[in-house]
């Protein structure tokens, strides 16, 4: 693959080797000339799907790229190979089993394996690993589509399997702050701060480019549980230096809690609430595999309404298994005033079929505890 179908195809003009030469003169090291290059990259060309040549295997020659701008995985992927190269850095272009199965390439023979290139640069002892068809992806960031598997990395001294970058389950971290207050008509009035690194970041780093009106729709869908939301603020940035999505949003809504005769049941995870339960099977068949954990952090101030005061608060909940751990907590910090805080949990791994009922149990009973509500009574 490397002889008959990379080689000969890094054929740069030479006013695009000393543009990049000119680029990165005031780096010092080579990752730091590579975030450069991939910005570079980004900001140059768009992705395209190609499958012609030989088998769709063969790249375009990077002169192609330079000068039309687009290109497939492959091309794209030899482009930004070709443009390190020119800054004198090592990096070697990579075949993968794209996609959400975390699929890997099988070892066993030699074959043509593989949907999807991406490019690794090897790093003392780590590699960096570009995704070089996306104009939005940090720099080293892979997310779901080809982490946690098995590529072949094709190197001038040949092919060798390398394992791509693992998520863990504390990187898959999403942190919810800020506080909310209830009026006396039973209006929420919300002011929250959601930041999201990992796996978690890649569930959101899209936002960014969407417009006002589907941005808005998405917090309403996320929200579905709260009727009746008016967004008023959605300041959305994509950190992409430290590979965080920070989301500032205010909104309000009316009728949140329920009011009978003279009380408020108030259910107070507002802003995080698990309502997946995972399907039910009769007869599994299959073990359960849970391919990548997370961990969901909250702690929200709540100002209760003035004409009422708290006649009973959920328990402390602790709930800590093989799957994960669900702790939740309501204190009051003063009469008027509720700190709510939740840690939710779900560890990656491979479990027994027989484990899947108590899985599915966890999730219901998360479920329950997530809609756990405060008691609030009108005061004499």
């Amino acid at each position: 693959m490397y002889n008959d179908l990379i080689k000969q195809t890094h054929d740069l003009p030479a006013s695009t080797i000393a543009y990049v030469q000119n680029l990165v003169k005031n780096e010092t090291n080579n990752i730091d000339k590579a975030k450069k290059i991939y910005q570079y990259v980004q900001d140059k060309v768009r992705y395209i799907s190609v499958q012609v040549g030989i088998g769709g295997w063969k790249p375009f020659n990077a002169s192609q790229v330079d000068k039309l701008g687009y290109g497939d995985c492959k091309a794209l992927t030899n482009y930004t190979m070709s443009l390190l190269q020119a800054a004198n850095i090592e990096s070697n272009y990579s075949v993968v089993y794209a996609g959400s199965s975390q699929r890997n390439i099988e070892d066993d023979f030699t074959s043509m394996q593989g949907n999807h290139v991406i490019l690794s640069i090897p790093n003392n002892d780590e590699t960096v690993w570009l995704e070089c068809t996306s104009q939005k992806l940090p720099f080293g960031f892979i997310g779901d589509f080809t982490d946690d598997r098995d590529v072949l990395v094709i190197t001038p001294e040949g092919g060798k399997i390398q394992h791509t970058k693992k998520y863990n389950t504390e990187e898959n971290i999403q942190t919810t702050t800020g506080n909310y207050t209830i009026s006396n008509e039973g209006i929420i009035h919300v002011d929250v701060t959601v930041k999201s690194r990992g796996i978690q970041y890649d569930d959101k780093y899209w936002l960014e480019t969407e417009t006002k009106r589907d941005l808005d729709e998405h917090y309403k869908e996320r929200w579905d549980y709260i009727n009746n939301i008016n967004i008023e603020k959605m300041d959305i940035i994509n950190d992409k230096d430290n590979i965080e999505f920070k989301e500032n949003l205010n909104f309000t809504a009316t009728n949140y809690p329920k009011k009978v005769a003279n009380r408020m049941l108030l259910t107070v995870n507002a802003l995080n609430r698990n309502t997946h339960i995972p399907d039910r099977y009769r007869s599994r068949k299959l073990p359960l595999k849970i391919k990548r954990g997370f961990k969901d952090v909250d702690e929200l101030e709540i100002t209760l309404p003035q004409d009422y005061k708290v006649e009973s608060l959920p328990n402390k909940k602790t709930i800590e298994n093989k799957f994960g751990k669900y702790q939740t907590e309501v204190t009051l910090k003063d009469e008027n005033t509720l700190i709510y805080k939740r840690e939710f949990i779900i560890k990656d791994g491979e479990f027994p079929k027989d484990d899947y009922s108590d899985f599915r149990n966890f999730y219901k009973e998360v479920a329950r505890q997530d809609n756990a509500k405060v008691a609030l009574i009108k005061k004499e």
